[in-house]
């Protein structure tokens, strides 16, 4: 079934993105008329709590990689997960841009899934070098434990004027520097984040950079 610029198949895998950031996986089972049934959706830490209906963040790639996110609603009804088929304005291209970065130190957790079965999960505790609306950058002293491609879950809090957000999405390494014997640097870009903690990160940058700004005049 083909909706504006993507198509919809049955056992096509979805990336759903709950209120809270966690990120689930799921396939399609059934195309309706005007619903998707899905399989009941999971992730590393388990199966998604069913709950009778939540607003969630859909992922999908079209034949060419490129990817696309429609924002929706998903019912748990007579004992299965569903979606409503997405009209073709609902859905959007994440446009593959470039942010600014601002130095920043921010503490953050990275998850790596060590195995298909995604049972046996490595976590680092690591500070931020820089960040932006579309990646992010760290070090390490005298370890190696990931390699150019490795999706990794990112857990991360940042500071608003009136709240800290706990952000939660998936990212990629991109690139790997040797900075000298002992250290190593990691460059992540955001592959699957909702856009309300892309623009909180946006909006942590905005007023960093004006931080600078300011120092640097004062």
């Amino acid at each position: 079934m083909r909706i504006g610029p993507i198509e919809l198949w049955n056992q096509q895998l979805l990336d759903i993105v709950v209120n809270d950031g966690s990120i689930y996986q799921t396939i399609i089972l059934k195309i309706g008329k005007q619903e998707l049934m899905l399989q009941h959706p999971s992730n590393q830490e388990g199966p998604l709590v069913p709950v009778r209906s939540q607003e969630v963040s859909v992922f999908l790639s079209d034949e060419h990689s490129n990817r696309y996110v429609y924002e929706t609603n998903l019912s748990f009804v007579d004992n299965r997960f569903v979606l409503p088929i997405p009209t073709p304005e609902q859905i959007k291209k994440v446009q593959r841009r470039q942010f600014f970065r601002v130095p920043a130190i921010l503490e953050m957790t990275l998850k790596k899934t060590l195995n298909l079965d995604e049972d046996e999960v490595e976590e680092y505790k690591v500070v931020t070098d820089d960040i932006s609306a579309g990646g992010l950058s760290f070090h390490l002293f005298n370890l190696a434990p990931f390699h150019r491609g490795d999706m990794l879950t990112v857990e991360i809090d940042i500071e608003g004027a009136k709240k800290t957000t706990r952000c939660i999405f998936e990212a990629q390494v991109v690139n790997i520097t040797k900075m000298d014997a002992k250290r190593t640097r990691y460059a992540l870009e955001f592959k699957i984040i909702r856009e309300m903690y892309r623009q909180e990160i946006m909006s942590f940058c905005m007023k960093r950079q004006a931080e600078i700004r300011k120092k640097i005049g004062d």
